[in-house]
Order: C-alpha cells, then structure tokens, then sequence
C-alpha cells in the first residue's frame, strides 16, 4: 500500500478496483446516442433500438462482472486483514490485558477507597441527621393524654441535651431546632397544666356536686324512712284501733249473747221452775208428800246439780211464796 492509495477516497478506490476510471465519459457518451429513440414505427426502428439495447446491456453485464470479481477480492482481503490483524493483535493483547488488570486493580483500589470515604462520610451525616429529626421528634413524640409530668420529662431531657461538636456543620441548625423543639414542649407542658387544673377543678365541682346529691339522697331517705315509720305507725294504730273495735265489738256480742243467755237461761229456769212446780204439785196432789230430802235428791239427779243448789233454789222459791 503507498502514500497514492493512501490518498484515494473510497470512491477512487472503488473506481480503480474496477479498472474503469476512464469508462463513465465513455458510458455516457454511449447512452446518449440512444436518446432520439423513442418510438417503434417500421422494421428499421425496431433494430436500432434492439441493437442500442444490447449495447448496452452488453456494457451492464461487463461492468456487473468486474464488479462482483473486485467485491470477491475485496471480501478476500478483508478476511486476509482480519485474519493479520487477529494474529498481530494476539501477540500483545495478553500484555496489555495484563497491564489493564494492573491498572483496573489500583483504580479499583483508589475508587474504593473513595466510595469507603463517601460512605462515612454519608454515614456522618445521617447519624447527625438522625441525631436532629430525633430532637425535632421530641415534641411529637409526646403520647397522646400525657401528664404534665411526662411533658416535663421531655421538656427536661431535650433541654439537657448538648448541641456539640458531633454536629459539626450542622451545629447551628442542631440548635435551631432544639430551641424550636424546647419552646414547643413547654407551650405543651404549660397547655397540659391549664388542662389539668381545669380537670382538678371539673373533678371538684363534680365531686362537690356529688356529695350534694348523696346528701340529698340522704335527706330523701330519711324523709321516706321517716314517712314509711309514719305510714307503718298509722297502719299499726288504724290495725290496733280496727282489732281494740272488732274485740270491743266481739265482746259486746258475748256479753249480749252471754246476757240474752242468761236471760234465757232464767226464763228458761223459771218456766222450768213454773211446770215443776205445777209437776211437783200435780204429783202432790197425786202422791203422798215424799219428803224434804227425796225432793232435794231428786232435783238434784234430775238437774245434775247439787243438793246445796237444790236447797238455795228451795229456799228461793219458799221466800217467793
């Protein structure tokens, strides 16, 4: 290969790969002779066309051939090249992959060590991000219904915390939002404390409230208590005035059903006196006169009393007489 064909662009090389650098003038030349053909009209016309035709189809094929021989011999060279340059390349390519994993190995290294810096560095800054968003969380982390002693807890462990040199460039932000955290705790604690008086206070007057309607509960108790022992007194006099009533009444009837007993016991004696007497003198006048104590013996069987009694009654009727 010289400096010439050096020099030659791909079209010049493809133009003398085919050996017609002089051939298009003359192509040229050759399909403008056929120009004024453009019409078939007799025997004459007709083979002029035919023959231009075949000229230059002759021309086509020609150029087809010595075409294909150069592309075959180029695609010849072009493994031949490939072929060279494979077998040139294999002589160093071993060193040079040897000498690249020596470099890659150092660049490597070096980018590691870099990435380990990267990495703690990156870690650093997250642990004091961290480190802030904890004391940002200080006020959150309250617990819904925490006591004002737990709000002081925090508010007294967020004040204590250190803003130091851990933080390093983000000391001043460190300590904003400490600051930020502090005064919300303690717009906490003091909300938290108001509530729990108010609490205290709720609780006292509900307490107080209490204790005045037990008391109330109380008196009204003891009122109903008291009107219950009334009502249960009443009841008891109205049942002792109902039973003294009913034990009045029920002696009145023995003593009228005694009287009217009596009574009838008296007339009933007397009738039975009456028809003894007038037996005892019908069986007097029939009878011989038994005697004092035949009679007494007799009305005392007949009675079933005894002779004392019959002597009283005898004496009774004597003074009668």
């Amino acid at each position: 290969m010289n400096e010439t064909t050096k020099e030659l662009t791909v079209q010049d090389r493809a133009v003398a790969a085919l050996g017609l650098s002089n051939l298009e003038k003359e192509l040229t030349e050759l399909a403008g002779k056929s120009k004024d053909l453009v019409k078939i009209t007799n025997a004459d016309s007709y083979e002029q066309i035919d023959t231009a035709r075949k000229v230059l189809k002759s021309e086509r094929i020609t150029i087809t051939q010595k075409g294909k021989a150069a592309r075959d011999d180029a695609n010849a060279f072009s493994k031949a090249v490939i072929a060279e340059e494979n077998r040139l390349v294999a002589i160093i390519q071993v060193e040079e992959k040897r000498l690249q994993a020596i470099q890659k190995a150092h660049d490597d290294a070096i980018e590691a060590e870099k990435q380990k810096l990267i990495d703690a560095e990156l870690k650093r800054v997250e642990t004091i991000q961290e480190s802030i968003e904890a004391i940002q969380r200080m006020p959150t982390n309250i617990p819904a219904g925490a006591s004002s002693g737990q709000i002081a807890a925090q508010l007294e462990e967020a004040e204590a915390f250190g803003i130091t040199s851990f933080f390093e460039e983000f000391t001043d932000k460190a300590q904003a939002i400490k600051d930020t955290s502090v005064l919300a705790l303690k717009a906490l604690h003091a909300e938290r404390l108001e509530f729990e008086a108010e609490q205290e206070k709720i609780k006292a007057d509900r307490k107080e409230l209490d204790e005045l309607r037990e008391a109330q509960e109380k008196r009204d108790k003891e009122a109903h208590e008291k009107q219950d022992e009334i009502d249960a007194e009443e009841q008891r006099l109205k049942e002792e005035r109902e039973a003294f009533e009913k034990e009045k009444l029920a002696e009145a009837n023995k003593k009228a059903a005694e009287e009217q007993a009596e009574k009838d016991r008296i007339e009933f004696e007397k009738q039975a006196e009456e028809n003894r007497k007038k037996a005892a003198l019908d069986a007097a006048a029939r009878a011989v006169y038994p005697g004092e104590a035949a009679i007494v013996t007799a009305l005392s069987e007949h009675f079933d009393v005894s002779d004392a009694v019959v002597m009283s009654w005898l004496s009774e009727i004597r003074k009668a007489a």
